[in-house]
């Protein structure tokens, strides 16, 4: 389900309605970033992120690493010391384990082994677990199902490049930015 604060998206935890179909990562991987943890309290004027739903939204978004690809996961629930991310699965492959890279590219950033414990690769979406993630950031939280419009503002977190922003040896730091929804396609799938 998309997730919309009035006229903004940031993510949305729930899993789009209509999935994304073909092969083309890069829209993939900005529609999850689009469709991955809402953003709650954003006014209609709203042009940028509050600095405290920033810093939220940059703690809970990890940089997955698998031995063929990378990309972008979000931590949407934690219970106990487990705790969940959503990514792409067309990242995670075949892989039964990935790395979770959180703070990438910081001098504080921490590696996780996550285990994937869903995949789709319909709608090219994977769940993964982090058993010892009581260390973890707050999870993004769930938003309300509402409709999105063509025009609307949108704002992407994530790492589309992968390595190749890294500006060091180390990972690379998170890319966001500022969009807006060009089309809706309800009849794709």
């Amino acid at each position: 389900f998309l997730t919309r604060p009035a006229p903004c998206i940031i993510y949305a935890p729930r899993l789009p309605e209509a999935p994304a179909k073909g092969n083309n990562a890069m829209r993939l991987h900005i529609a999850l970033s689009v469709a991955l943890i809402a953003a709650n309290a954003l006014p209609a004027q709203a042009q940028e992120l509050k600095p405290e739903l920033l810093t939220k939204v940059k703690a809970a978004t990890a940089f997955i690493k698998t031995p063929r690809a990378t990309g972008s996961g979000y931590l949407f629930r934690k219970s106990g010391s487990a705790a969940f991310l959503i990514t792409c699965d067309h990242v995670v492959g075949r892989f039964e384990q990935v790395e979770a890279v959180f703070a990438s590219g910081t001098k504080s950033e921490k590696s996780y082994t996550a285990r994937v414990v869903a995949a789709d690769s319909d709608r090219d979406l994977a769940c993964l677990v982090i058993k010892d993630g009581k260390d973890l950031p707050v999870p993004l939280e769930l938003g309300a199902k509402t409709e999105v419009r063509e025009t609307e503002n949108v704002f992407v977190a994530g790492f589309p490049f992968g390595e190749m922003l890294s500006a060091s040896s180390r990972n690379p730091e998170i890319s966001l930015s500022k969009a807006s929804v060009s089309s809706i396609r309800k009849d794709d799938y």
